[in-house]
């Protein structure tokens, strides 16, 4: 392949895929869950590796820039559309037996938290348009329905950009593989494209002698690899270190306009990798289960959820008897078993609010109390290889729970004011998502100690999330949720409260947030939540 391009004129880099060849001390792995908590893969380091070689390539004398193709096979054509989709320097593409309407690639370089969400390989490759493609598959592998599936979906993308003549596609009888029958289809369509070769068949290989493997090599006895070259575990605390510099320079303590950039990308972050999605009012599904009427009160038991979404979310509702049309939502890592006592009485915290008219709301959010089908008892995600590549963790699940039931109370008619008061990891929760929900007078999150640490810690579920330190994490959260009125009880002793602070003082808002070593009593909690005091 590389010397058939030479002699039709092109500049041919060849380049290792992690743990191969000159690599392959690295190994081909770059991934756990300090890595994945940062938002970082094998999969991001591989095409990190693409992007900085194009970034060489085009400083070279003898490279035409508006003339630079990619092709690679397998995992090299994941690698060819992914870089394509991210970098318009790639003019043309030629990803070979990859993309397919159901397999996407099962490698740890193809698959990284988060990437085929609501996603897959299809869409990816349609990000080529308008700039030429060929796909070429193969009738033994998943590739073989190209034809029929993945080439009309792409062509129609083609079609909508007015481009559909720059879209070719072709299969042949063969197992998984880029042989001279493949190669001679991609030299014809990238000779064409990027060479202005117009004669097909003068692009065809003819006789050639391969070069030995140890030819290709760069490093051998006269040429050591370099002594510094890093081992896995010396890069990632490199990358992680870079990362958290580069968070710093992000941080609202610096200048007030350099926060409005930064604050606007932290933002675009979060919501990425928190993936949620505030539902409006007209997309919930409510099932009203039964009404209990108590002495003072009534209770209401319903189950809600987004339509689309297929979610059934416990929620139970205690309305007073002289409500005064504020509501506070009561998040617990317990669910809705939090608003009651061992002996089956109102806890002392929903009883605070509902002694001045409020509204409460507990719910069991995914894996929580009655949120288990008792049918089949699962509490976990099934163990499958690269799940968090087409599934959210169950912490982006909890969380999307929590923002479906403030819009479900929000959209209440008889509520005008919702508020927001969590504790424990649904405290953590809460405030990673904040900046995200919309509509909340006060929110008040009791950490129990947790702060932002360098990922190597053990996490639970509830707030394992991919990226969760990639944005920030619970500081940036913080900082973000300004000017909206914020009290933190608990934070770690670590938890970096310049943030926040910072972020409010730039908006006129510190009056807006406070801190508490210790939990407030009830009725102190009641009165800041109803009134603000």
């Amino acid at each position: 392949r590389c010397i058939r391009w030479a002699k039709l004129g092109a500049v041919v880099f060849m380049y290792d895929m992690v743990g191969y060849n000159d690599s392959k001390p690295f190994t081909h792995a770059f991934l756990n869950d300090r890595l994945r908590r940062w938002g970082l893969s094998l999969f991001a380091l591989q095409t990190w590796n693409s992007i900085r070689a194009l970034d060489w390539l085009t400083t070279l004398p003898d490279v035409d820039p508006a003339r630079i193709g990619c092709t690679g096979e397998s995992g090299g054509g994941t690698q060819t559309f992914i870089l394509t989709a991210l970098d318009d320097r790639i003019k043309v593409a030629a990803p070979v037996v990859m993309v397919s309407d159901w397999f996407q690639g099962g490698c740890v370089c193809e698959n990284a938290a988060g990437l085929r969400h609501h996603t897959d390989n299809i869409e990816f490759a349609a990000l080529c348009a308008p700039r030429p493609m060929i796909l070429v598959g193969a009738t033994g592998d998943w590739t073989a329905k190209t034809m029929s599936l993945a080439f009309p979906a792409i062509r129609g993308v083609y079609s909508l950009v007015g481009s559909i003549d720059r879209i070719e596609a072709q299969v042949f009888d063969f197992p998984h593989n880029y042989n001279q029958t493949s190669r001679n289809a991609v030299y014809a369509f990238m000779g064409r494209w990027l060479l202005g070769i117009e004669d097909s068949a003068s692009t065809r290989e003819g006789e050639q002698q391969p070069e030995k493997p140890e030819a290709i090599l760069t490093f051998n006895d006269e040429h050591p690899a370099p002594a510094d070259r890093k081992t896995p575990a010396q890069l990632e605390d490199a990358l992680i270190k870079t990362l958290g510099d580069q968070l710093e320079t992000l941080s609202p303590a610096r200048d007030a306009t350099n926060w409005q950039a930064s604050k606007r990308f932290l933002l675009t972050s979060l919501k990425v990798r928190v993936g949620l999605e505030p539902p409006s009012p007209e997309s919930i599904a409510v099932r009203e289960v039964r009404r209990v009427d108590r002495e003072g009160l009534k209770i209401v038991h319903s189950q809600i959820g987004r339509r689309a979404g297929g979610e059934s979310i416990p929620v139970v509702r205690l309305i007073p008897i002289h409500p005064n049309g504020r509501l506070t939502i009561l998040a617990d890592d317990r669910g809705k078993s939090a608003l009651a006592t061992t002996d089956g009485e109102v806890s002392d915290p929903a009883r605070a609010l509902l002694a001045r008219g409020q509204s409460v709301v507990g719910f069991d959010p995914l894996f929580v109390g009655e949120s288990i089908d008792p049918a089949r008892p699962i509490a976990r995600r099934p163990e499958v290889v690269h799940f968090d590549t087409y599934n959210p963790s169950v912490a982006a699940d909890q969380i999307q729970d929590l923002a479906t039931v403030v819009a479900w109370a929000s959209s209440q008619p008889d509520v005008r004011e919702v508020s927001l008061a969590a504790r424990g990891l649904a405290g953590v929760q809460a405030l990673i998502a904040r900046p995200l929900l919309g509509g909340l007078a006060r929110t008040v999150v009791a950490l129990d100690g947790a702060e932002d640490g360098d990922g190597s810690a053990d996490m639970p579920a509830a707030i394992d999330l991919p990226g969760l330190l990639q944005f920030g994490g619970l500081r940036a959260a913080a900082a973000l949720a300004a000017p909206d009125p914020l009290w933190i009880v608990r934070p770690g002793a670590k938890f970096a409260k310049g943030w926040p602070v910072a972020a409010y003082d730039r908006v006129d808002a510190r009056a807006q947030l406070q801190f508490s070593t210790e939990a407030p009593a009830p009725n102190r909690l009641a009165r800041w939540i109803d009134a603000g005091e």
